[in-house]
């Protein structure tokens, strides 16, 4: 990892788990932005700091990853490589909270065959070659001084669609390929009560029922 800057956005910081495999990797280029919620801003900052911070040094490839995420230092090493063999965006597999894989293929008008599927990808592992973002930035708008690496909103190429930041980076740089290296990914779920707990606390007999039952050794709800 020693020619690759490693950039995480966080809102509230990074897991424990993720903090133990990004201390596993010893990374010496890390880049972290915390605390600004609006994304479009956190990541356009963070992105271009990461490609200011390495002019002129040996770093070739930007790893983005989100702070929520969990991998082996061995597939970290793996996907930058592919990014170095290849040239191009790429992608680990990983999941999002709906259990789906965290990309959209992008359609083309013509297929050619043998040529590899690009996709739109989320910004939890994803290395970037350093030279597609120098071929960009010039062409990159600003907003409030900043270059908009990411936005959020209708996509021209996309018949109004409206896209993600991660979408739109992705889509900026000529898509990405999906490599098979798998990450984990923390997903903080709420728990709702249900209908017959709502019902319970609604009765004063259910309540003082739950109140004094006991469970035997084997789980049984004993009544006292």
């Amino acid at each position: 990892m020693q020619k690759t800057c490693i950039v995480i956005t966080s809102h509230r910081g990074l897991e424990d788990e993720t903090a133990d495999c990004l201390n596993a990797l010893n990374c010496p280029s890390i880049i972290k932005l915390k605390g600004l919620a609006n994304l479009d801003k956190a990541r356009s900052i963070a992105f271009d700091k990461a490609f200011q911070g390495t002019e002129g040094t040996p770093v070739d490839t930007i790893l983005s990853l989100d702070d929520d995420m969990l991998f082996a230092p061995e597939s970290a090493q793996a996907l930058v490589e592919a990014s170095r063999q290849t040239g191009e965006l790429c992608s680990a597999v990983y999941l999002t909270a709906q259990g789906t894989v965290a990309a959209r293929a992008i359609p083309v008008e013509v297929e050619i065959p043998g040529a590899p599927i690009r996709w739109l990808v989320g910004l939890g592992a994803l290395a970037i070659p350093r030279r597609k973002m120098a071929e960009i930035r010039p062409m990159l708008r600003e907003i409030g001084g900043i270059p908009a690496w990411c936005q959020t909103g209708n996509h021209p190429s996309f018949d109004g669609e409206w896209l993600n930041e991660d979408y739109w980076f992705c889509h900026s740089l000529g898509g990405a390929l999906l490599v098979p290296v798998a990450f984990g990914h923390l997903k903080k779920l709420p728990i709702w009560p249900d209908g017959r707990m709502l019902r319970s606390v609604a009765d004063p007999r259910a309540q003082y029922l739950n109140a004094h039952e006991k469970r035997s050794p084997g789980g049984i709800i004993l009544r006292g």
